[in-house]
């Protein structure tokens, strides 16, 4: 079983938490071209990161760099991560439920 980890990414570093305890299990230190938000996508053992005008894979176990594009020709600013899912996640409609039963209760409260 894959260890839980919370993935933080600030200030040109993206780090790797575990979530029980918040002891810093690995972090990498992103190239910097210029300031930028860093946006995270995590599927499988893959993290993809967004920043600075470029993409990068991070290896989930150690934070190692595993590939990087910089996407020549589209300059340097914040990079948006989105990608298909081949196999739908089974927990989303227990989930999805989940939420729409507290946003329901949360509407009784608030008109009571």
């Amino acid at each position: 079983m894959k260890r839980e980890l919370l993935i933080v990414a600030t200030n040109q570093h993206v780090c790797a938490l575990d979530p029980a305890d918040g002891q810093e299990v690995w972090r990498t230190k992103l190239p910097k071209t210029s300031a930028g938000v860093i946006a995270v996508l995590i599927r499988g053992d893959d993290i993809f990161v967004g920043a600075y005008g470029r993409v990068l894979c991070l290896d989930r176990e150690d934070g190692k760099v595993l590939w990087q594009n910089e996407l020549p020709g589209t300059g340097f600013h914040h990079v948006i991560l989105a990608m298909e899912s081949a196999a739908p996640d089974p927990s989303a409609p227990a989930l999805i439920a989940a939420v729409e039963e507290i946003r329901q209760a949360q509407a009784a409260a608030t008109a009571s």
